[in-house]
């Protein structure tokens, strides 16, 4: 059974992401991406949240205005026990084209009025299932059906002290339930925010690998070519030379290159000349050591035989009378 070390995993991670930043190349590219994620990812997501807050404050204020006047209308007609009056309010209100349903149920889900009028008798779970949750219904719901392309609002209709001796004491009597079309520029939001988001991933990518191009093109190449060419010049290539055609820093380090390569070129020249006169110096002295001594030999021999037979006559001179008077002249040959 293999267990995975957590430890393990994060020294690992750490270890390549510290190899990984010892080239240019990589933290380049790692900051290029975050810079570029920040730059157009942050103005992005402010404006889709911007747009949408807008739209929602639009259409929420839209279905509480349509919700307020509905439900005053019916709550008039309804005091005045006219309640054929009702579904002319409803089938009034549907000439804008905007609204696409509109509801009265009672509290277990009954469909009393709609502008759809198969709908009248039916449960609201059945002609809309999950529609609507009764029993969650406080006051009232606003909410985006997005694969519907509606706003549905639900308003809970309450049992005003005046609507009692009809409807008892029960505190909601029914409910309100109003669906709205999206406009066109709001469908154009809604399926284009996604299109939003696409096209910023793809300026990302486009922008991370015009980046790329342009530091591979103008950095990364002329460093890569002037590590070869101080490698070469390590190995002893002193004719290497760049290019040094542009005229940028780039170019500037090209020359200065050239220039450091063609100076040690030249001292090593002359270390060469120098080392070569050192040669021939050298082998000067060693013919004339070896001059020095054959003289010297040709010279020791005779005058160690004058220097042995001179003192053999000075010591002779102490026991012969006719040496005596030589005496100091044999210690001057000496």
């Amino acid at each position: 059974m293999n267990v995975t070390n957590p430890l393990f995993n994060l020294t690992s991670f750490l270890l390549i992401f510290v190899i990984m930043f010892r080239s240019i190349n990589s933290k380049f590219i790692f900051f290029t991406i975050i810079f570029i994620m920040l730059s157009v990812g942050l103005p992005t997501t402010f404006l889709i949240r911007q747009f949408r807050a807008n739209f929602e404050q639009r259409t929420s204020a839209l279905l509480e205005t349509t919700m307020e006047v509905v439900h005053g209308d019916v709550v008039n007609v309804m005091l005045k026990y006219d309640h054929n009056r009702v579904q002319d309010i409803i089938d009034k209100i549907m000439r804008y084209k905007i609204i696409r349903h509109l509801r009265f149920f009672d509290t277990v889900g009954n469909i009393r009025f709609a502008t759809d009028t198969t709908e009248i008798g039916r449960n609201i779970d059945d002609v809309d299932k999950g529609h609507v949750q009764i029993g969650e219904i406080d006051h009232k719901v606003i909410l985006l059906l997005e694969n519907k392309k509606v706003y549905t609002s639900t308003r809970a209709i309450v049992n005003l002290p005046e609507c009692q001796s009809c409807h008892g004491i029960n505190p909601v009597i029914g409910y309100l339930d109003i669906d709205v079309n999206l406009t066109r520029a709001e469908r154009y939001f809604y399926t284009g925010s996604f299109h939003i988001i696409f096209l910023a991933i793809a300026i990302v990518l486009l922008l991370f690998f015009g980046f790329y191009f342009l530091f591979n093109r103008f950095i990364r190449k002329p460093l890569d070519r002037l590590t070869l060419a101080l490698n070469q010049v390590d190995e002893g290539q002193l004719d290497t030379r760049l290019p040094a055609k542009k005229a940028d820093e780039i170019g500037i380090l090209e020359r200065q290159f050239n220039t450091m390569v063609a100076n040690l070129q030249a001292s090593q020249q002359k270390i060469e000349e120098l080392h070569f006169e050192q040669l021939q110096r050298a082998d000067k002295l060693v013919t004339l050591g070896e001059l020095a001594a054959e003289m010297a030999h040709e010279i020791n021999n005779p005058a160690g035989i004058v220097m042995s037979r001179a003192d053999y006559l000075h010591i002779k001179a102490d026991e012969n009378l006719a040496l005596k008077k030589y005496q100091d002249d044999l210690q001057v040959i000496i």
